[in-house]
């Protein structure tokens, strides 16, 4: 799918920044890379004059039925296809928006790895509606971009679960993938993600349990419910934390699910705005 861009003043000025949000994809751009991305300004300018306005090309509609294990490259494609068409000055070209973009998802979310382990329970039928809703928010500069990714049509949709409520999460203790990847699978492994999910409490402990209101325990956001965030950070603190309420803005972040707008800039919840949307490396 192709849109073009209208050439007006106000589009020029809307730069955008991060979809990454949608999974805690988000992946740290090297300074080479934006060194590179300046030396490459100077001849897309020239590019972008002779050729019109940018135009937003995430391929077409078929290339939204992926199957599991290649869930990073379409969702860099739709990122770096929005950043390219939304972002005034994205700081690098596409192909390296695809490369950090894909490598961060396959390397820090495991959404590949866990998209193929059978107890995820990986859909392909939602994988295609969310590719889909995702490309029509990125081709029209939709900062609700992260909002939906955190909602039940989101990313969390893409897996059914295969453990139900009581059982054990815990993920196996050998096997294909990292030790990392392993666990990252066994968190989203719980049927029915908008009431259950996975609660480790200890290395042993691992329970599909209940979501929980604000005050109760949670390893991972995906233990709280919506409105909520986990302040969690440690991989391996099992002890977890308590459920709170996300952040309004102004107010100090480290994660953007920890701001009510989803989006946290330079340790500060901010508006959601095309800017805090899709321009990825900013």
């Amino acid at each position: 799918m192709q849109i073009r861009r209208p050439p007006t003043a106000h589009s020029a000025l809307l730069p955008v920044s991060s979809l990454a949000a949608l999974l805690l994809l988000a992946c740290a751009t090297s300074s080479d890379s934006d060194a590179a991305g300046d030396d490459q300004k100077s001849s897309d300018d020239k590019v972008e004059v002779d050729a019109g306005p940018p135009v937003y090309d995430a391929g077409s509609a078929s290339d939204n039925a992926v199957s599991a294990g290649a869930l990073c490259a379409r969702l860099a494609t739709i990122q770096c296809a929005g950043e390219h068409f939304c972002c005034a000055d994205p700081g690098r070209d596409r192909e390296a928006c695809e490369n950090e973009q894909r490598t961060g998802c396959v390397q820090e979310g495991f959404l590949d790895f866990i998209s193929q382990d059978p107890i995820t329970g990986f859909d392909a039928e939602a994988a295609e509606a969310f590719f889909t809703e995702l490309s029509r928010l990125a081709s029209e500069c939709d900062s609700s971009v992260a909002s939906f990714g955190f909602s039940v049509d989101g990313l969390g949709s893409l897996f059914n679960g295969t453990r139900a409520e009581g059982a054990s999460c815990r993920p196996a203790l050998a096997g294909s993938g990292s030790t990392s990847e392993r666990g990252a699978a066994a968190l989203v492994s719980c049927a029915d993600s908008e009431n259950f999910a996975c609660l480790p409490t200890s290395i042993a402990t691992w329970t599909c349990s209940a979501r929980n209101g604000e005050g109760g325990p949670c390893f991972s956001d995906a233990n709280c419910t919506d409105g909520l965030y986990c302040p969690n950070t440690g991989s391996n603190n099992f002890t977890g934390d308590v459920c709170k309420l996300r952040k309004a803005e102004g107010q100090a972040c480290a994660r953007p699910t920890e701001c009510e707008s989803f989006f946290c800039k330079d340790g500060e919840c901010v508006a959601a705005s095309t800017d805090a949307a899709y321009c990825l490396a900013q």
